[in-house]
């Protein structure tokens, strides 16, 4: 019940804000071009930028949605369209 009133209350605020998940990705679906974050699944379309913000001195760099791996912690800038969420931005963190 917890984690269905989290995700509802995500759905809500990115609906309303129109932008910002932040969670760990829980999976990943390459057949969909789908993950899904905090519960809430967010199709991942071709001028969808993906970045890696990285640290000890490593430098950010773009990459590609096969090489977003579940367990990563991401940022989502997403936009509500038509019963789900679009990426527009996908920020994979540095967990060190």
């Amino acid at each position: 019940m917890k984690k269905l009133l989290f995700g509802l209350s995500a759905m809500i605020s990115l609906a309303f804000a129109g932008s910002d998940l932040e969670g760990i990705v829980e999976s990943v679906d390459a057949g969909a071009k789908s993950i899904t974050v905090s519960g809430m699944v967010v199709q991942v379309v071709p001028n969808t930028k993906i970045k890696y913000d990285g640290c000890r001195g490593q430098m950010d760099r773009y990459m590609q949605f096969a090489d977003i791996k579940q367990g990563d912690f991401v940022d989502v800038d997403a936009t509500p369209s038509q019963g789900k969420f679009v990426a527009r931005k996908i920020e994979i963190q540095c967990r060190q």
